[in-house]
């Protein structure tokens, strides 16, 4: 389809704390605590839907792709351009047809932008792979050459209560849990393995949603869980299930009760965690488009959603994955601001 001399490939990006160094992927479990090479990370080693065993992102893809995949590490990253440039005719010319850049700071992330988009054209496409590393390099590069605007700026009124959906298993996201409580919301901890069986999951939602319907009626923010860390007891009994479509269930089911309980009260403001978790929900809730209103964390800012549904058009949601954002995070989302 496309007729790229090579496809790119960009997973680190540091203002998620995610770094790729001589090929090796690292990530921080939360902003509060250290990096971890990815297949020693506290949360991902153990991850109930991707465990990393491989560190090394040629190897681990290696298990995916017949091709050759080469590496401009972060020492190369900091020659210049011709440097730069060098270095990846070498890896093409070696038959190397994925090129991995390493991925440590912000200047690497300019050089990676740089290099993609001098190879990038309108008659031959370049297609690169990769995650959110891939726009923030070339952002970077573009700002640098003053071809973007300044950022604008974005605003949110603070909230008395929020709503909160977790199906996630991160140590970060149960800190940030144990922050609500502490700070008066409500938890409703969920019988996972029940929400996992057909015959049980709606006797569940319906107890949860009458418990979350109190809470809130009582004037508190409402956090509604299946796991909280990866020691809890729930987290094995729902992998005890997984080969039976578990984990969509359980996605599903929380989607549910959370248009439930939208339907139900005059929520404004919504939060869910975990990466999978919120892929269910929005197809739950019939999402068709986010828009941003404020920053709250990197790669989790509070949006706008736009739904046929009138009731929860116009609403705020945040999304964030299991090892996004401060342990304060919730408070930050009360307020409208980082």
């Amino acid at each position: 389809m496309f007729k790229s001399s090579f496809a790119p490939l960009v997973v680190g990006a540091p203002s998620l704390n995610r770094f790729c160094v001589f090929g090796n992927l690292f990530a921080r479990s939360g902003p509060e605590i250290g990096v971890f090479r990815l297949d020693r990370h506290p949360t991902m080693r153990h991850h109930p839907v991707t465990p990393m065993h491989e560190s090394d992102l040629r190897l681990h893809l290696a298990q995916q792709t017949a091709r050759r995949i080469g590496l401009i590490d972060t020492l190369q990253l900091g020659e210049t351009e011709e440097s730069v440039e060098a270095h990846l005719q070498s890896l093409l010319t070696a038959g190397d047809e994925i090129v991995l850049f390493d991925t440590l700071t912000e200047a690497h992330l300019t050089a990676i932008g740089r290099t993609l988009w001098r190879h990038a054209n309108s008659d031959n496409p370049l297609f690169a792979v990769g995650s959110s590393g891939v726009e923030y390099a070339l952002t970077a590069y573009w700002c640098s050459q003053g071809w973007l605007p300044p950022p604008s700026v974005f605003s949110a009124a603070p909230v008395e209560r929020i709503m909160v959906v977790s199906g996630s298993c991160s140590p970060v996201t149960e800190r940030q849990i144990g922050w609500g409580i502490e700070n008066g919301f409500v938890e409703i901890p969920l019988d996972t393995l029940c929400m996992t069986n057909e015959e049980s999951v709606e006797r569940v939602i319906h107890q949860a949603l009458n418990d979350a319907l109190t809470a809130w009626e009582s004037g508190k923010s409402v956090i509604v869980h299946t796991c909280r860390g990866a020691e809890d007891p729930r987290l094995l009994a729902a992998q005890s299930a997984q080969e039976s479509g578990a984990r969509r269930r359980l996605g599903e089911a929380l989607g549910h009760l959370l248009k439930r309980f939208i339907e139900e009260t005059a929520v404004r403001r919504v939060v869910v965690a975990g990466g999978d978790t919120a892929g269910y929900v929005a197809r739950m809730l019939g999402i068709e488009a986010l828009e941003v209103q404020t920053p709250i964390a990197p790669g989790s800012p509070l949006c706008r959603v736009y739904a046929p549904n009138a009731r929860l058009n116009s609403m705020e949601i945040l999304f964030k994955g299991g090892q996004v954002g401060k342990v304060d995070l919730l408070g930050s989302v009360l307020a409208g601001s980082a």
